[in-house]
């Protein structure tokens, strides 16, 4: 969120963190950033030594672009990845005369490395990113705006221009996120043979979602007493319901939000709702009985996929999709059955996502690379399942439809990421086999039309005057929250209690009121009824 998620996500949250480490250059970069902007508005070339005017043609560069992106993967040691890599190099230089080399990292990776490699001013063009107006501000990316006309069908086709103009920040175009589901919905991935062997029902341990905690606590205590040595409940720092905010309108950062599925217009501090109490209680009944992986308040490398693959741990909590079933299957190599401990939510995009970085020597060449991995089906199959033919063949008898090619498994598979929710746009590209040929056509169109919508649909809250006091709250944040999730606090009522002590000090009753004074303004413009 994702995600998010999303699912994203703990590394890239991890990313979002690690900006800070941008270094005192940063307010440098930016002005650099807009003078280049401004330059190319008025026509002349950002590329050393050409003086033909980019802005007024079709973009289209009299010599090869060298372009630079980052490209996510579930491995970094795929055996064809240098085939992937020469394939999108080929296919951009040949739509595009850009030469886009996808330099790999697994999300771990990234939130390490990217933040450095942007400080230490390495040439980047395409990058994600979490907090826009941070990393606008240290100069890590820039005002896309002023090249809307290279970006007119990722702008108009891929999201529609109301919901665009609706993620700008005082008219900057910062990011865009993966077209993705649009639905946010909380939930814990189950190995489906171990759920039969206890006892339970998949078809229908999905009931009353006020009832999710208590059930969840029947499933979790049968798997432990059937396999004492499992862990029931594993993966990253963020992975458990305390630490999700699906249900609720972030309003940007999380610091003030709209609660239960944004039904009214009341900001309220996430850590002191209901839900956030409640998911922390049994996150401390389930540490205490050793359901919950011991260190899983530190743990920022091994998600519950790969644990889940290596036979060890039961399952592990994301934010989930229509699809999910199929996903987790495919990354945790076990069928997996849904657990959900909310409902469906959308909210507005707010301007995270795929960036222009601050480092682009040529932010139009880097505009159309953008409008480039929006828009082409060729490029979104290629970055997740590889090469056609050699890490994947269409289904013969659906041609909307990948699978291994004859005689590969997931066992020996050369590249295959199944990370569709962090790439561009995963709704041109194929489905992979065993998930519905309509997944992106229609179940995911109608899972939204479905879904609990926010009354603020559409607002966006510009916290740029509060970065100093939002990287406060995450420092007070960070010592609690990750804890108190896990369910490892010592007294978890007690540490709660510190936590907004700590985080009201700082100051956060101070922007929960410029929010709610915001939105106020907002629905009066708008003339939204509250």
């Amino acid at each position: 969120m994702k995600k998010l998620i999303a699912v994203l996500l703990a590394a890239l949250m991890c990313l979002s963190v690690l900006a800070a480490c941008g270094g005192s250059d940063g307010k440098d970069t930016t002005k650099a950033s807009e003078s280049q902007a401004e330059s190319t508005k008025e026509g002349e070339s950002t590329k050393e030594g050409e003086s033909t005017s980019q802005a007024e043609s079709s973009g289209n560069p009299e010599e090869t672009y060298k372009a630079q992106f980052i490209m996510y993967v579930a491995n970094d040691n795929w055996p064809h990845m240098q085939n992937v890599i020469d394939a999108i190099k080929e296919l951009t230089k040949k739509e595009l005369n850009i030469e886009a080399t996808g330099l790999p990292y697994t999300l771990g990776g990234a939130a390490q490395q990217v933040p450095l490699m942007l400080s230490a001013q390495e040439p980047l063009d395409i990058i994600n990113q979490t907090t826009p107006v941070d990393y606008y501000e240290q100069g890590f990316i820039i005002d896309m705006a002023p090249y809307e006309q290279y970006l007119q069908g990722t702008i108009n086709d891929v999201f529609g221009k109301d919901e665009v103009e609706a993620s700008k920040r005082n008219g900057m175009l910062l990011g865009f996120f993966p077209r993705m589901e649009r639905t946010h919905r909380y939930g814990m991935a189950m190995r489906t043979d171990i759920l039969k062997e206890v006892g339970f029902d998949p078809e229908t341990i999905n009931g009353d979602i006020d009832d999710a905690f208590d059930k969840a606590t029947e499933i979790f205590k049968a798997v432990h007493e059937k396999y004492p040595d499992m862990t029931v409940m594993g993966g990253t720092y963020n992975s458990n319901p305390a630490c999700n905010q699906q249900h609720t309108d972030s309003l940007t950062d999380g610091y003030g939000v709209l609660d239960n599925y944004g039904d009214n217009f009341d900001v309220v501090n996430f850590y002191e709702t209901d839900y956030f109490k409640k998911a922390a209680e049994y996150a401390k009944k389930w540490f205490d009985a050793g359901y919950i992986q011991k260190d899983m308040p530190t743990n920022q490398s091994d998600g519950y996929e790969s644990l889940v693959k290596a036979g060890n741990t039961f399952g592990g909590c994301c934010p989930m999709k229509p699809d999910s079933y199929a996903e987790k299957r495919d990354q945790c190599n076990h069928d997996m059955t849904i657990f959900y401990w909310r409902e469906d939510m959308i909210t507005a995009y707010n301007g995270s996502g795929y960036a222009i970085a601050g480092t682009t020597r040529d932010p139009v060449q880097a505009a159309r690379l953008m409008e480039f991995m929006f828009t082409n089906r060729e490029f979104n199959d290629l970055i997740n399942w590889g090469v056609e033919g050699e890490d994947w063949v269409e289904n013969p008898d659906n041609d909307n439809q990948a699978m291994y090619p004859e005689g590969m498994t997931a066992e020996t598979q050369t590249y295959h990421n199944s990370y569709g929710w962090i790439y561009p746009n995963q709704r041109i590209a194929h489905v992979w086999e065993n998930n519905e040929p309509n997944m992106y056509t229609e179940i995911y169109p109608n899972a939204e039309k479905d879904s609990h919508r926010t009354k603020a649909y559409g607002f966006i809250f510009d916290n740029t005057e509060y970065l100093d006091l939002i990287g406060a709250l995450n420092n007070i944040r960070d010592q609690y929250w990750y804890t108190i999730g896990a369910g490892a606090a010592k007294d978890t009522e007690a540490t709660i209690k510190t936590l907004n002590d700590k985080m009201y000090e700082s100051g956060l009753q101070t922007l929960m009121d410029a929010k709610q004074e915001a939105l106020d303004k907002w629905c009066e413009e708008h003339n939204v009824s509250k």
